[in-house]
């Protein structure tokens, strides 16, 4: 949720009005909505939990369709350029993830990522959110390499001024409004706990996010 990172992004992926974009694991649209509203470009959404896909829709006025980012449902080279912001790191075909991405973009496409490497090995899996899979640089660099992406920059997200007092005040309301509205619920309690956890890797610099900027091949 750092501005400053889908800027960084954005600009690499030198994203204009002409740009049909693609916002892959696009949750309830955050991301997508910041993109279109600065850069005014035709964004679509693939999401596949139903219900998140449909309040991006709502939402933000944003075409959203229901679909695992390993499988598509959109014709060869359709997109010009695409994102998926921390979504590599909750799948085990992360090969197939990417090959799809390259499918789907055309050959002069662009793709950013956000993903949190491992840095450390010897990390107890109790320590680590459940459904997370933290590739190493190393198996970043072999996955793109293997599934027809150049990388063509990166940038560890640490490095990127923090979010404004005012993004962080907005942030900050909507999880107390959740909280507020979901208390009771078990499931608030286990995200709770894997944020915890997720936290706690980040300032260990066990885990550490980097934006990757990768090219068609």
């Amino acid at each position: 949720g750092n501005p400053a990172a889908l800027a960084w992004l954005a600009e690499k992926l030198q994203v204009g009005r002409s740009t049909m974009f693609l916002d892959v694991g696009g949750g309830l649209g955050g991301p997508a909505a910041w993109l279109k509203s600065r850069w005014d470009i035709s964004v679509v959404i693939a999401e596949p939990m139903p219900r998140a896909a449909a309040a991006a829709h709502r939402l933000w006025n944003i075409p959203s369709t229901v679909a695992w980012a390993e499988r598509l449902p959109f014709p060869d080279a359709c997109f010009g350029a695409a994102w998926a912001l921390g979504v590599l790191d909750t799948t085990q075909a992360k090969a197939q993830l990417l090959a799809e991405l390259h499918r789907v973009l055309c050959p002069s496409g662009h793709l950013g990522l956000l993903a949190y490497e491992r840095v450390a090995d010897d990390v107890d899996d109790d320590d680590l959110p459940e459904g997370n899979e933290f590739a190493s640089a190393h198996e970043m660099y072999t996955l793109l390499d293997l599934t027809g992406w150049i990388i063509a920059d990166h940038l560890d997200v640490s490095t990127l001024p923090s979010p404004p007092r005012w993004w962080q005040l907005r942030a900050d309301d909507v999880a107390d409004q959740v909280t507020t509205q979901h208390r009771g619920d078990e499931a608030i309690g286990d995200l709770q706990s894997q944020g915890q956890r997720m936290a706690r890797l980040l300032e260990r610099r066990i885990i550490v996010p980097r934006l990757y900027h990768a090219v068609w091949t």
